[in-house]
């Protein structure tokens, strides 16, 4: 079946054919720890059609119907198409991300946790990567397909609860560190790594080949990612104009944000605030009321 065709049918009937539309889903519960939640984009119209900057996140799934090409790249690297199904690896950087005027686009993302029981290798080399889900999933032509034959966003959901729980492989040995880890990185800004290693028992040698391995980063470089995404997620709900308000308090000052904010986004907090993001804003809307977190790299082992 073509995209086009698909588009037209009756598959995920529930997203509007007539505007930029956001849905989320909850996982099942045995899945929560893993998987961040399902989230679906239907994008429909030539007023939707953009260029807009993905937030740093945690590792994603997706899969995309589109008649036209659907671009995204990392910081400055150079632009791919998307493709039928994909992974986006795990960053620090910014996507940029070119949105065709119509399309479908569903998926979930994998906590660090996720990603050791998914990946069935380590995170590190997929980091700021765009990858063939088919490289990893032999089968992921069939899902897709699958997929195309429901007709809501339950339905999708209930069926990638099912696909997810059969592809779930045996915990790491350091499965509890990673938990752990990943707790005090959702809710502690102002800790450093010596005081994390004393935290979780854990050696700094230790620690940083868990940081490599499944989080795909050092770890000071999550601890800075984790205190811009709150400040940068609260001036998003709160009031952009005054961003200044907003953030987090173990910043010394402005320009010590300004400095994190170029770094993580690329540009200043005043060129971010003046671009459009509709699918930023409705989605940080949509996933606060659903899973929690307004953004992925929030989201935290109990939500």
């Amino acid at each position: 079946m073509r995209n086009s065709d698909v588009l037209t049918s009756a598959f995920l009937s529930d997203l509007p054919r007539d505007r930029l539309h956001v849905e989320f889903r909850a996982c099942k519960p045995a899945l929560r720890k893993f998987i961040t939640g399902y989230n679906f984009y239907g994008i429909f119209g030539t007023g939707t059609q953009a260029r807009e900057l993905y937030m740093p996140a945690w590792t994603g799934f997706r899969f995309n119907w589109t008649d036209l090409p659907w671009w995204g790249a990392y910081k400055a690297g150079q632009e791919q198409n998307f493709g039928p199904s994909i992974i986006l690896g795990p960053s620090v950087r910014n996507m940029s991300v070119h949105t065709p005027a119509d399309g479908i686009s569903l998926g979930f993302s994998v906590t660090p946790l996720g990603s050791a029981r998914f990946l069935n290798q380590p995170i590190s080399g997929f980091e700021g990567n765009i990858v063939d889900l088919a490289q990893l999933w032999p089968d992921a032509s069939d899902i897709r397909s699958t997929i195309e034959r429901l007709h809501d966003c339950d339905s999708v959901s209930q069926y990638l609860d099912t696909v997810l729980s059969a592809k779930m492989g045996p915990p790491s040995p350091d499965e509890m560190i990673i938990e752990n880890l990943m707790g005090l990185l959702a809710t502690d800004t102002d800790i450093g790594v010596a005081e994390i290693s004393a935290a979780l028992q854990c050696s700094l040698s230790k620690l940083r080949r868990i940081s490599l391995v499944h989080f795909g980063f050092p770890l000071k470089i999550m601890l800075r990612r984790t205190r811009f995404m709150r400040s940068l997620a609260d001036i998003y709900r709160q009031d952009r104009g005054n961003w200044a308000r907003y953030i987090d308090e173990s910043y010394h000052d402005q320009s010590h944000f300004i400095k994190d904010f170029r770094y993580f986004m690329g540009i200043t907090p005043g060129e971010f605030i003046a671009t459009p993001s509709p699918m930023t804003a409705l989605s940080m809307l949509a996933r606060s009321r659903a899973l929690g977190a307004p953004v992925v790299a929030l989201h935290r082992p109990a939500d």
